[in-house]
């Protein structure tokens, strides 16, 4: 799903990010090329209102990420089919709540694509050992979590989780290997 790239916080956030000190014991630094997508992306990426010919170029597009991760915090480069790249730059909060409570503050990533804006927030589940990106579009009310876990020192595994205001779930696994 692209978005227009965008690294700065909410501007009524810059002043007050607060995250805990918590450590992240996952490190999820590296240059990460998408080798697999299962069968669901395309019923992900329809529920996204995406269309038949951008969802067939999404699942087919070469798609790398560039991630530097130090401590609590995430650096990433996107690039997909070599014609769309995002930076992203975000913290990661030490748990879904404090997360939330970071986004009602207005602490969150703002990104827009095709229409849509979003407000990202992350945090690391300890007990699972994965990181969570979480973007919320208010105005078309659902959210969609994208659950990050190394398998590997060389795999990254991301799963996809489409939440609709109606409880509606779709769920995508994209698989990475270590450029």
């Amino acid at each position: 799903f692209p978005r227009r790239p965008h690294s700065s916080r909410h501007p009524q956030a810059q002043a007050h990010l607060q995250t805990s000190t918590m450590s992240v014991s996952v490190d999820f630094s590296g240059t990460w090329k998408r080798n697999a997508v299962d069968g669901t992306y395309d019923s992900l990426l329809s529920a996204l209102g995406q269309s038949w010919l951008t969802r067939k170029a999404f699942a087919a597009a070469p798609f790398t990420r560039a991630i530097q991760q130090t401590g609590n915090k995430i650096l990433e480069h996107v690039t997909v089919a070599g014609l769309i790249n995002i930076d992203l730059d975000y913290p990661i909060h030490s748990s879904q709540e404090e997360a939330n409570a970071a986004r009602e503050r207005g602490e969150f990533t703002p990104e827009e694509a095709m229409g849509k804006k979003n407000e990202m927030v992350a945090w690391f589940d300890a007990a699972s050992q994965t990181l969570i990106v979480s973007r919320l579009f208010r105005a078309d009310k659902f959210e969609c979590q994208y659950v990050h876990r190394l398998v590997s020192a060389n795999e990254l595994e991301v799963t996809i989780n489409f939440i609709g205001q109606d409880s509606t779930r779709i769920s995508s696994v994209q698989k990475f290997k270590k450029a």
